[in-house]
């Protein structure tokens, strides 16, 4: 049985979305596991500037 030419170009992109979305998920979840960097700097910063008042 011969897979066209349509079908190829299906799969492909699924597989293509199928990647980004399994790349992505890994990127978030070490991202939450990390914490949010940015943000725990800034709340030190606000804790050292509240202790100063």
């Amino acid at each position: 049985m011969k897979v066209g030419s349509t079908a190829k170009l299906f799969l492909f992109v699924l597989l293509a979305c199928a990647a980004v979305v399994v790349v992505q998920g890994a990127a978030i979840r070490l991202v939450m596991e990390r914490g949010f960097l940015g943000r725990s700097a800034e709340s030190v910063q606000l804790d050292r500037f509240a202790e100063l008042i």
